[in-house]
């Protein structure tokens, strides 16, 4: 299937290949991965639309094993499970997920859900940040990963859908570990990435409780 790109960056794309995909007939799986991603198209995807297609789980999360982080360019690998860390501490601190549930491997951008309304509108929600002078504000952008990857996960978690985590055999693509090693750009935007992501997560949660210190509001 061909969609003609919008502008404004990945989470506009995004939406507009969701809104195509979910009227597609026969179509009970959205799934949402990048082109690099070889291996979640020709070794994952059964493994993550089985429990959505068995109704058993309303959005899948990819969860990579330690042999697969080994296969990440050093840093990151680092970046990654250090960001996976600390947004599992949130989510549990904020009672979204329980102490002993398996952590999710959430930083990783896979994500699989029914094709059902009331799960799609969830995706195509967005959302505005209001920025401050900071430097890191003024980097923070919820389009390009946020609001389609990030938020509609929390507001599941928020409203008691079942969210899953699905172990699966993903092995990074070489050629682009090697093209990344070692990278000063790629590395310099794996912290910023991390430091975004994260601003922008504890942001939605304070949306979602109603805290006054949020940053976020909803686009109506």
């Amino acid at each position: 299937m061909k969609c003609k790109k919008q502008r404004g960056g990945a989470g506009p794309a995004r939406r507009q290949g969701i809104k195509q995909a979910e009227t597609l007939q026969g179509v009970k799986v959205i799934g949402q991965t990048e082109p690099e991603k070889i291996p979640i198209v020709s070794n994952c995807i059964k493994i993550v639309s089985l429990p959505i297609l068995k109704n058993e789980a309303d959005i899948t999360i990819p969860k990579r094993d330690e042999e697969s982080f080994l296969t990440y360019p050093k840093l990151q690998e680092q970046q990654e499970q250090k960001a996976n860390k600390l947004i599992n501490d949130i989510l549990r601190a904020h009672r979204l997920i329980k102490k002993d549930d398996p952590d999710f491997d959430i930083y990783w951008g896979q994500r699989f859900f029914a094709n059902k309304p009331e799960i799609t509108e969830l995706f195509k929600t967005t959302y505005q940040y209001r920025k401050d002078n900071t430097a890191l504000d003024k980097k923070v952008n919820v389009e390009m990963y946020s609001n389609t990857l990030f938020f509609p996960v929390i507001q599941a978690l928020h409203m008691g859908l079942r969210v899953k985590s699905i172990l699966v055999p993903y092995t990074h693509p070489l050629s682009q570990t090697r093209f990344e090693e070692g990278n000063r750009d790629f590395d310099a935007k794996r912290y910023l990435q991390r430091r975004t992501i994260i601003t922008e997560l504890v942001n939605f949660i304070r949306y979602l409780e109603n805290s006054p210190k949020t940053r976020l509001s909803k686009v109506i």
